[in-house]
């Protein structure tokens, strides 16, 4: 296929939630967390792979308590820059394009208002979250 060299592929895929090796997904990123199963990148009908017991323990025993978001910042702020809820860390900020960006955030800090140095945040609570 043809590709168009104005294709932004970092706006696409933060528009569209969709982690990138070395960004969101480290050696110690869980897939559920990263959004595996909402992408389509994981079958729990599958058997015998790397991590599965965890992965089908994760989903089917536990409420995810962290993972990964798509954020609206209201200012500046660089990836890497810690989130704040009040005094208290709630992720980290990541990739960025345009006012938004994909963060790593803990679900139980998100109720309030976050920062991320200078910069509000607002979690986008879309379909693709």
């Amino acid at each position: 296929p043809q590709t168009d060299d104005t294709t932004d592929w970092n706006a696409l895929r933060v528009a569209h939630l969709i982690p990138e090796t070395g960004v969101e997904l480290t050696p110690d990123t869980f897939i559920l967390e990263a959004g595996f199963d909402r992408i389509n990148g994981l079958d729990f009908r599958k058997g015998c792979y790397v991590g599965q017991e965890v992965t089908a323990r994760m989903k089917h025993k536990t409420e995810l308590r962290k993972g990964l978001a798509r954020v609206t910042l209201e200012g500046p702020a660089e990836p890497g820059t810690p989130i704040m809820a009040g005094d208290k860390p709630a992720g980290t900020l990541h990739s960025r394009s345009g006012n938004q960006a994909i963060a790593y955030l803990r679900h139980d800090r998100t109720g309030g208002a976050l920062t991320a140095g200078a910069a509000r945040v607002s979690v986008d609570r879309g379909d693709d979250n």
